[in-house]
């Protein structure tokens, strides 16, 4: 089924109508400027945002590549001079005969519409605003409102916060989410406290077709790894970006980096904060710079007592690999964090949250023939993204295979698990994986006796 944000813009036709009634370079100007406000709506639709999320994101454009950048303006320079000519030609300065009447059946279409996205339980063009992170966009919307969908992320964070202050309780909080993180925890004996490695797997999402699920398991499937941990295997849900997945995992629901202004008691209650007041060493990798979602401040609020990004890797001998976010590579992460593991030695044990970078939609192509054959036992080598994006999520499991079966390693506890399904644009190949659903793997120490997670061993 396509993926539908909404057939008719209702400020578009609202805009239009008042272009048609009095028609200036001012309304002209309003009708460019709304559409390219609305162009946020797709960013968000695509990468599990919501609106707001994503205008704030339009900031960490400035992160990519100066190539890929310039591109980028050059392509929205000349949609802005196409739709402006356009509509100029359309209008002009001379009002459009039975204008009135054009206007009147545009409004009454718009009305309709709404009745209708409401009949269906939906609230029409405010969907994307009141409904923030759904992930599954294919539902029928007939409407959308770009604008005021952008305004609504804020105006409700800014209630709950008022209503925070004042002590009332908020009837909309962030959906509670199941975490394999707190799930892996749960079931750790009392005393027993052995370092615990959670990984964030960038657009690790759950397939349809159930090959290429446990092709990307299959590292965890040999004797070196079956003879040191238990391991369990499964799905859980997501909702919103890879900051909402992080949240997640570490504190049970699908805020995001909107919790960067919560009070104290939100941080105190998650998993970082906790293990550091259990006795643990807490410490977060990204091999992207601190700045993007503002992850430096972030993960200080979290209980992080350090965090290691870009440059911090970099300096220790890491390379750095492409993308649109080109960053350190990830396989040189997971080696980095084994060689933490290995030579910091102390009375704590540590807990390690890593976000993975290079799976990063969009995603660079292929070049090597042997990945290619790989991907062809799977049937997906005629589609050159969802390949390299297979093998780019393949490399991580193969790191954190190797790196759970390190010689010298202290008992540890590795959570893998995705942050969103990977952000396809052709609905085809979107339409590959589950838009509710992402997969995990944890491994357990078989020192410690535990009952089953949740999926198969």
């Amino acid at each position: 089924m396509a993926y539908s944000r909404g057939w008719i813009n209702l400020e578009y036709m609202v805009l239009l109508g008042i272009a048609f009634l009095f028609p200036s370079w001012w309304t002209i100007t309003l009708l460019t400027l709304e559409l390219c406000i609305a162009l946020v709506e797709p960013i968000a639709f695509f990468f599990y945002f919501t609106p707001y999320d994503a205008l704030l994101s339009v900031r960490y454009l400035l992160f990519i590549s100066a190539h890929r950048l310039i591109g980028y303006a050059c392509l929205l320079l000349v949609y802005i001079v196409g739709v402006a000519v356009v509509l100029r030609a359309t209008l002009g300065d001379h009002r459009l005969r039975n204008a009135k009447r054009m206007v009147a059946l545009a409004l009454l279409c718009c009305l309709l519409s709404v009745v209708a996205d409401i009949s269906l339980g939906r609230f029409g063009g405010l969907h994307n605003g009141l409904r923030p992170g759904n992930a599954d966009r294919r539902e029928l919307y007939i409407t959308r409102s770009p604008i005021i969908s952008i305004l609504l992320t804020p105006a409700h964070h800014m209630i709950r916060s008022v209503l925070h202050r004042v002590g009332t309780n908020n009837p909309k909080q962030p959906q509670v989410l199941r975490s394999e993180l707190s799930q892996a925890l749960a079931e750790i004996p009392a005393g027993s406290k052995p370092d615990v490695v959670l990984v964030l797997t960038e657009s690790w999402g759950l397939a349809n077709d159930d090959r290429i699920n446990q092709a990307e398991m299959q590292p965890y499937r040999n004797s070196a790894v079956g003879d040191l941990y238990r391991i369990q295997t499964g799905s859980e849900e997501f909702i919103g970006a890879t900051s909402a997945g992080e949240t997640r995992e570490l504190c049970g629901d699908s805020r995001g980096y909107f919790s960067l202004k919560d009070p104290d008691a939100y941080y105190a209650a998650c998993w970082p904060a906790r293990l550091k007041s259990d006795g643990y060493h807490t410490l977060s990798v990204h091999g992207f710079t601190g700045g993007m979602f503002q992850r430096q401040q972030w993960y200080k609020r979290f209980g992080f007592e350090n965090s290691v990004f870009l440059m911090e890797l970099k300096q220790a001998g890491a390379t750095m690999c492409g993308g649109p976010y080109p960053g350190i590579c990830d396989a040189d992460v997971a080696r980095w964090i084994g060689d933490r593991l290995l030579t910091h030695r102390d009375e704590r044990p540590d807990f390690v949250h890593w976000v993975t970078l290079n799976s990063h939609l969009p995603v660079p192509a292929l070049d090597d023939n042997s990945l290619l054959q790989q991907c062809s036992v799977l049937g997906i080598d005629q589609e050159q993204s969802l390949c390299s994006w297979f093998t780019l999520v393949h490399r991580v499991h193969e790191s954190v295979a190797s790196l759970a079966v390190r010689p010298g390693l202290r008992p540890t506890v590795f959570v893998i698990v995705g942050d969103h399904a990977p952000p396809f644009m052709r609905s085809e190949t979107r339409n590959r994986f589950s838009q509710t659903k992402v997969p995990f793997v944890v491994l357990i120490p078989r020192f410690i006796s535990l009952k089953p997670i949740g999926g198969t061993e």
